[in-house]
């Protein structure tokens, strides 16, 4: 995600994405769009998680008071 394009004043963002086969072919998605506010904005550059992608460990920056944290697998297992 472009995180720079969450600093717009913008309340809907719009994207595609271009895939690119291993014979360098490629082809674009259809156009989608995501529906944001500054709240979105806000709570994505108050909190860094890194590395990404990661195996063994990840490291978290905030300023704020997080109570709970709840990590999800790409199978969508905690």
């Amino acid at each position: 995600m472009d995180l720079d394009a969450l600093h717009t004043e913008a309340h809907t963002l719009y994207y595609r994405i271009k895939q690119v086969d291993n014979d360098q072919q490629y082809s674009y998605s259809e156009i989608q769009s995501l529906d944001v506010t500054h709240s979105i904005s806000s709570t994505i550059n108050d909190v860094i998680i890194y590395p990404n992608p990661s195996s063994d460990f990840i490291k978290i920056n905030t300023t704020n008071n997080i109570q709970q944290i709840q990590i999800i697998d790409l199978k969508g297992e905690i």
